[in-house]
């Protein structure tokens, strides 16, 4: 079965338990499924447990040029275009700051425009923007505008190695600091853009005071951080970080390859949008995956190896595993009933061809029950047509070997060693294909995991809008700094308290 989607081609003829149950598909996948969509594009109240629409998609209707939005439910539209008004001048404003800076107009206090941007955040506040750097500065199509060539540098990790490594060979009097975080409490992104401010002073404090920028939720705890008022950009407490791409989160890329560039990308997602709205689910492509993801669970298939044929998609892995674990790996359903097992495949995986050897070896041979999906893309940003052949040809051979395998039908005159040549196949898998890898069909591949992520959620009826478990590391993480910090306290865990005497002996010698 072969669902194509605008520049995204998705073959499901290998997915053996989907489509030995295609044309039989209960009524109810396509009830909960389609059920799920219209709450979010209703923006309704559809995050329960924090009484929270989810405004992901707003940006990307709003990048449609005429305001139109070919959604052939007239009731949903009528609410979407309502979400629209609300947010359009927030919308205008980051446009406009962004082409401010990014053709010269904002100057630091020597009148000097700036070169440079450190973006500061972390989870969804730093992969997204990661992501689109890594795809569009490898465009086969560039801009051609004559404005200056950024250089960005993005800061997660709380480890201060990646500080320095990242303001290495910067100019302080021309660097802007992009501090992003939704509650501007996160202790990594707050604790870092206290670092990058002291580095920055040393051109002089006025410098500092221009160079900051905050996008946040919570702008008055950014203002009591020391921003000014004039570079606080908001963002919406209806958008969860994980699906923030979309939005001022993404600033830097706006700055760095231009609005016109970035709205390719809200365009792309925003046709996955139409397409998920206009379609029910036996050709819905994000419904269909998310019902193979669905029944594959059902076959005691717990895990999802992806791997993309394309070095530029080498962040997607990390990228999709926040969206899809951190939305889907929940413990209690929308009713309060306890669950027995996860709700979602673990996704995992890494690059092709170089997966081929790192792990490939053990799918092919262990008993290890897992689903396969390969990214292909058709055209690449270079003419090397040799390097691409081959590339290709890695991609359909790996989906073929996982599938098919090789049965115990090896002719061979050492009858033992015949049995460690069979490779069992049998995986489902999923071969997609991306026409051309753009601002445009990048969109379109992470709003396409998105309402395959919402799908999923709907078919085991939880709340991919909350991440309640990403709190109890953070508050134990901050009462162990208070134990490591002081001798005279300690911990009632009792490895935890051995672990910390280790630490405060290696950290005073």
């Amino acid at each position: 079965m072969i669902i194509q989607v605008g520049p995204l081609t998705a073959h499901l003829g290998r997915q053996k338990h989907f489509m030995s149950n295609f044309g039989n598909l209960p009524s109810a996948y396509s009830q909960q499924i389609s059920h799920v969509y219209e709450r979010v594009f209703s923006a309704d109240a559809i995050n329960r447990s924090e009484n929270r629409a989810a405004l992901h998609w707003v940006d990307r209707a709003l990048s449609q040029p005429n305001g139109e939005l070919g959604i052939r439910n007239p009731a949903i539209t009528q609410k979407m275009l309502a979400q629209c008004d609300a947010f359009r001048a927030e919308y205008a404003h980051l446009k406009q700051f962004a082409e401010h800076i990014r053709h010269g107009h904002k100057k630091n206090p020597e009148g000097n425009p700036y070169e440079s941007i450190v973006h500061l955040g972390i989870g969804g506040s730093d992969f997204g923007p990661r992501l689109l750097y890594d795809v569009f500065s490898q465009e086969r199509k560039k801009t051609s505008d004559d404005t200056p060539t950024w250089t960005l540098r993005f800061v997660a990790n709380i480890d201060f190695h990646e500080v320095q490594k990242n303001l290495k060979g910067l100019n302080p009097k021309t660097t802007l600091v992009i501090v992003t975080s939704k509650s501007f409490t996160t202790r990594e992104t707050l604790l870092n853009a206290h670092y990058v401010i002291e580095w920055l002073n040393q051109a002089g404090s006025e410098f500092s005071q221009e160079a900051v920028i905050a996008v946040t939720s919570s702008p008055d705890k950014a203002l009591n951080f020391g921003v000014k008022a004039s570079q606080i950009l908001p963002m919406s407490v209806h958008v969860g970080g994980r699906f923030s791409v979309w939005g001022a989160v993404s600033l830097c890329i706006r700055i760095a390859f231009g609005n016109a560039h970035f709205e390719e990308f809200l365009q792309g997602g925003f046709a996955m949008d139409q397409h998920v709205l206009n379609n029910d689910v036996n050709s819905n492509l994000a419904a269909l995956m998310a019902i193979c993801d669905y029944l594959n669970l059902k076959h005691d298939i717990g895990l999802l190896m992806l791997s993309p044929y394309d070095s530029r998609l080498t962040l997607l892995l990390p990228y999709v595993q926040q969206l899809w674990m951190e939305s889907l790996g929940k413990g209690v359903t929308q009713t309060n009933e306890l669950l027995s097992k996860p709700a979602c495949p673990v996704i995992w995986g890494g690059v092709g061809t170089n997966s081929q050897h790192t792990f490939f070896q053990m799918l092919h041979q262990a008993p290890l029950p897992c689903a396969v999906e390969l990214v292909g893309v058709t055209q690449p940003a270079h003419n090397q047509t040799e390097n691409h052949i081959v590339l290709l040809s890695n991609f359909l051979a790996q989906a073929q070997a996982f599938s098919e395998g090789r049965p115990n039908t090896v002719q061979t005159s050492h009858i033992e060693l015949a049995k460690h040549l069979i490779c069992p196949g049998g995986r489902p898998t999923t071969s997609m294909i991306i026409q051309q890898l753009n601002a445009e069909s990048l969109g379109y591949l992470l709003a396409f995991w998105e309402h395959r992520t919402l799908a999923l959620a709907a078919l085991e009826h939880i709340n991919p809008f909350d991440q309640w478990g990403v709190e109890i590391g953070k508050k134990i993480a901050h009462e162990v700094e208070g134990l490591l910090l002081n001798a005279d306290t300690t911990s009632n865990d009792p490895i935890t308290r051995e672990l910390i005497q280790l630490l405060r002996t290696s950290l005073c010698t």
